[in-house]
């Protein structure tokens, strides 16, 4: 999952023409990483995996909405090709959350 979200975002900085720029976290993503970053060892592991669900379902339904009706045409092509992977990740995410 690292590698794919690594390889994205470096795709989506050619596809938005954002340049070299480390990008920086939303409020709302700074905020969880702290909770997580606080959490302690019993607590991690379920914080982690609901964060990891809420965000992948946000993420699924951001690129497929993109990619139906985007207005840059690199970007819709990037959430196109990327959104299979990111239901893929969708469907790992959900079987740990069954898992647990």
């Amino acid at each position: 999952m690292i590698a794919d979200h690594t390889m994205a975002g470096e795709e989506l900085k050619k596809a938005a023409k954002l340049g070299d720029e480390a990008p920086k976290l939303s409020p709302k993503h700074a905020a969880m990483l702290e909770l997580l970053k606080g959490a302690s060892e019993q607590d991690f592991q379920p914080l982690y995996i609901d964060m990891q669900a809420s965000a992948h379902m946000e993420a699924v339904t951001l690129f497929a909405t993109y990619a139906k009706g985007g207005d840059d045409a690199a970007v819709k092509e990037f959430a196109v090709k990327t959104l299979p992977k990111l239901e893929m990740h969708n469907m790992h995410v959900m079987k740990l959350v069954a898992a647990h």
